[in-house]
């Protein structure tokens, strides 16, 4: 370990034991000065004039040379006192060379020499004057010169031997300043946090860079509790404890010299917080006692801050990385979309609206909420800024939701539940235009949004455009196949698919359902006659007559060559009869059309069905064949315009389809 002691510590017990050594000796000589039958109260004034200016020099209001010098004058006094109280019992110049080793301790120059001058006066003085008050006869006078010259001799040993040892102690004494020079001047110019606490925490020396990052004067932190001044409030009391208890039980780290590391923050005068690393080592006195503690520390704040957005951004790219797979295997990835703008942004609700085919109006169809989902917003009848964002392709940032006109009021109620918070409204940007926008909104007030966050919900809106238009193009895929490529309306897949689903919601609806199946007459002869490109003309435009003949939510497939089949919800015997009318008499055919029909009788299998609905189109058939005229030369086989039959959407029944969402103009 480091063993120092600072120079007022080493002043101080010097100082300590001068005044004890002076006090004794006062006491001695109140007690000799008894034993002589002097006057009690002269002894007792003795002592007191003696010990009364050392009491004055432990005020505070006094510095180190006023006391060395009161201390050094009441020396001298009490020799003269002594001197004169016991006569030739003592011998003042061993008194006096005392005294010079005693005041030599102050490391005061012109307080030694006057000491020496002094001394060496009253020895001379007593000498020359009275010889009995050293212990010679007056009337000898070789003993007298003798005495005075040993004096003097002895005397100028002591000086010398003072001098010696006080030119050893300058020297050391430089190389000590010299030091602390070398020291300060590292304090100065040092990157790092210097300080020297002493045992209660005070802070007896500090660097420039504790004062910048303090924002404090050097006067400011050099001699105030570290840990009042520095320290958070809530920790002050936790680290103080903390260091008491290094002092009082170092740990293994400070063994053998080793630093002891910690972190902490501090606080600057201004009110910001950092967060700073330590490496502390105890200093001890001779006994091997910890005196103080020097720490030195690194502001860390920033380098923290860079660690946290390099492990944030670690974790936002693995969160991106993983929404782009799920985005491109999954078939609607909208809910994964929602669910990772929660993950990155912190955001409290997260929703999708997407346009739709009239680009009239809004609907959210996804959210992190589901009571959001279906309800509209209907552009360009009302002010809105989810309507503003889509139609003007710009994100639209509010921070106070409950402040900001044309909100959708669903939003700000679901996404804070009264509370005032924040939202974003980020358009989905596709290389053909906007194709919907993510609203993405959190329950606290954010004054400003931040470029992390906004970046971030850019790249997951580029995500959200990458699945809509993947939705969009499996959704078409699944329509292809389901749809007849040369009339355009459902194929026999569809039909398969779509009569057990019809049949089943009938029966949950309890409600009627009828099957239609048809063929044109004659079909044969138009391939056979005209050629297959006029046959194609005449299925499109039966299929195109027939398909304005029906209802909205009727079914009409082509299931094969000129054969068709119409499934019709909620449609019984007698609305059986009138559609089948309406049909044959739209039929673009010269030979027309047979037709023939059946209504599920509830329990029936499809193939049942379909059996009973063939058969009453074979009666159709027979009858039909009574009526057609035979033209071999083709002039009732004349085939119309072509034109392509409007699509009727295969999955389409609307007494089945759930009912329509509430729209919710905001």
């Amino acid at each position: 370990m480091v063993s120092t002691e600072s120079d007022e510590q080493r002043w101080a017990k010097r100082h300590a034991w001068i005044v004890v050594l002076i006090a004794a000796q006062a006491v001695a000589l109140g007690v000799g000065a008894m034993g002589h039958r002097a006057s009690s109260w002269f002894a007792i004034g003795a002592v007191l004039t003696i010990v009364a200016p050392m009491i004055v020099t432990s005020l505070p209001r006094f510095d180190r040379t006023a006391i060395a010098i009161i201390s050094s004058a009441t020396l001298l006094a009490q020799t003269i006192l002594a001197i004169a109280l016991l006569g030739s019992d003592l011998r003042p110049n061993v008194i006096l060379l005392a005294d010079l080793c005693v005041i030599a301790l102050y490391e005061i120059p012109l307080l030694f020499a006057f000491a020496f001058a002094s001394a060496a006066t009253l020895m001379i003085t007593l000498t020359l004057a009275d010889p009995s008050m050293v212990g010679i006869d007056s009337s000898d006078t070789t003993g007298l010169l003798s005495t005075l010259v040993c004096g003097i001799i002895a005397t100028g040993i002591g000086a010398i031997s003072l001098g010696t040892l006080w030119n050893e102690h300058q020297r050391v004494k430089h190389t000590k300043e010299q030091q602390d020079i070398a020291i300060d001047a590292y304090f100065a110019v040092t990157g790092s946090i210097l300080l020297v606490l002493d045992r209660d925490g005070t802070v007896t020396r500090a660097n420039r860079r504790a004062c910048f990052l303090l924002d404090r004067e050097l006067e400011q932190i050099v001699g105030h509790n570290w840990f009042e001044l520095a320290i958070p409030g809530g920790l002050k009391n936790i680290a103080f404890q903390q260091f008491q208890q290094a002092f009082e039980e170092p740990p293994e780290e400070y063994q053998g010299g080793d630093d002891q590391t910690y972190e902490n923050t501090l606080v600057s005068a201004t009110g910001e917080e950092r967060l700073t690393v330590w490496w502390a080592t105890l200093l001890e006195d001779e006994q091997g006692r910890p005196t103080a503690m020097v720490c030195s520390g690194e502001d860390v704040t920033e380098h923290r801050k860079a660690e946290a957005e390099v492990e944030r951004g670690k974790v936002e790219l693995d969160a991106l990385r993983r929404l782009a797979q799920k985005v491109a295997s999954l078939d609607d990835a909208r809910q994964a979309i929602c669910d990772a703008a929660i993950a990155l942004t912190g955001a409290t609700l997260v929703a999708i609206c997407e346009p739709d085919r009239t680009r009239e109006r809004l609907t959210y169809t996804t959210a992190t909420q589901e009571s959001l989902v279906g309800f509209s917003i209907h552009l360009g009848r009302e002010a809105s800024l989810v309507g503003t964002a889509f139609l003007g392709s710009q994100p639209q940032f509010m921070a106070d939701l409950h402040n900001t006109p044309g909100l959708h009021r669903n939003l700000t109620q679901l996404a804070t539940d009264g509370n005032a918070g924040s939202a974003l409204h980020q358009p989905i940007i596709g290389a053909n235009g906007t194709l919907g926008v993510i609203s993405v909104a959190w329950d606290r007030p954010i004054a400003s949004l931040g470029e992390r966050p906004a970046e971030l919900i850019g790249l997951i809106a580029t995500e959200a455009a990458i699945a809509l238009r993947r939705r969009e193009s499996l959704a078409q895929l699944e329509r292809a196949a389901l749809v007849d490529p040369l009339t355009g309306i459902a194929n026999r897949r569809a039909f398969d698919a779509e009569l057990p689903l019809a049949l089943r919601r009938a029966a949950e609806g309890n409600y009627p359902l009828s099957l239609i199946v048809m063929d044109l007459n004659e079909f044969k002869a138009v391939n056979d006659i005209l050629g297959h490109e006029a046959g194609d003309d005449v299925l499109i435009q039966a299929a195109g007559a027939w398909a304005d003949a029906l209802r909205a939510g009727d079914l009409l497939a082509r299931i094969g060559g000129d054969e068709f089949t119409v499934v019709l919800p909620t449609c019984d015997q007698i609305e059986m009869d009138h559609i089948i009318a309406r049909l044959r008499a739209v039929t673009p055919h010269g030979p027309g059309t047979s037709l023939g029909g059946a209504v599920w009788d509830g329990i029936e299998t499809v193939a049942s069905l379909i059996r009973r609905a063939d058969a009453s189109q074979y009666e159709d058939k027979a009858r039909s064949k009574e009526t057609v005229r035979r033209t071999p030369s083709g002039q009732q086989l004349k085939v119309p315009e072509r034109r392509r039959a409007r699509h009727t959407d295969p999955r389409a029944d609307a007494p089945a389809s759930p009912p329509a969402a509430a729209d919710d103009d905001a």
